[in-house]
């Protein structure tokens, strides 16, 4: 069994977005989930998708936030919410593929 581990930039991450709308332009940085090198932009739907097309079953998702303190309590309060996918900065995805013929 094959397992692949996707590090996935959050493209729908609170601040990337009100930095969107405050300056009109597609952040881009250094570092961090808006990087100037990433080539292609994901949501959390578009990468689960990406890979069950690929044959791949996603096993775990795991939110990352990049924060501690009160602000992790409150991130992890608000995931129960509607607002979950504008928090994460990165999620880590696992998914498995079975050997062929199994």
């Amino acid at each position: 069994m094959a397992t692949v581990v996707v590090s996935l930039p959050n493209v729908a991450y609170w601040r990337g977005l009100v930095r969107l709308v405050r300056s009109g332009r597609w952040p881009r940085d250094a570092e961090g989930v808006f990087d100037r090198t990433h080539l292609r932009w994901f949501t959390h739907d578009d990468a689960l998708e990406l890979l069950q097309q690929a044959g791949l079953r996603v096993v775990n998702v795991e939110p990352r936030y990049w924060v501690s303190g009160p602000s992790l309590v409150w991130r992890r309060a608000l995931a129960k919410t509607r607002l979950h996918r504008f928090l994460p900065a990165q999620y880590v995805i696992t998914a498995v593929k079975a050997p062929a013929g199994t």
